[in-house]
């Protein structure tokens, strides 16, 4: 009697003791593409300016716990009506702008390239923007 009780003791123990199961996460990276020819530096978008280098990327994102939804947003910022493109230090066009929209606008989700994985449990959404020299001949217009 002694051992079954010890036995059921230690089971318990033992059972009590496993970690919980949490559910995956979900990784949301956001990436702006510079496929031009010609340096982009972003005002409005953070706290401080975006500089992205012809052919290079910028990455940013975020993890949270659980399943969530994609984020049907681009860059929204608030407490301002745009944000300002500067191609080469020298050209610059707003994007979401009262009183001017660029055609392909940082501030639309839709003009984002959006992808949709599963690794490990984790779901991986992957939103991307890309700037063309045709962004830019637009810009070269206004």
């Amino acid at each position: 009697m002694k051992y079954f009780i010890l036995i059921l003791l230690v089971s318990i123990l033992v059972f009590s003791c496993r970690k919980p199961e949490y559910p995956g996460e979900t990784i949301h990276d956001r990436f702006i593409e510079n496929n031009s020819s010609h340096s982009i530096k972003i005002k409005n978008i953070f706290f401080y300016d975006v500089e992205i280098q012809s052919n290079e990327t910028f990455k940013d994102g975020f993890i949270s716990e659980g399943d969530s939804p994609p984020r049907i947003s681009g860059y929204y910022i608030t407490k301002t009506d745009s944000i300002e493109v500067i191609y080469d230090d020298t050209l610059s066009v707003f994007h979401g702008s009262k009183n001017y929209t660029m055609f392909r606008d940082l501030r639309r989700y839709d003009m984002f390239n959006f992808t949709e994985s599963e690794t490990n449990g984790s779901t991986h959404y992957t939103y991307t923007y890309t700037f063309t020299d045709a962004d830019y001949d637009e810009a070269k217009t206004k």
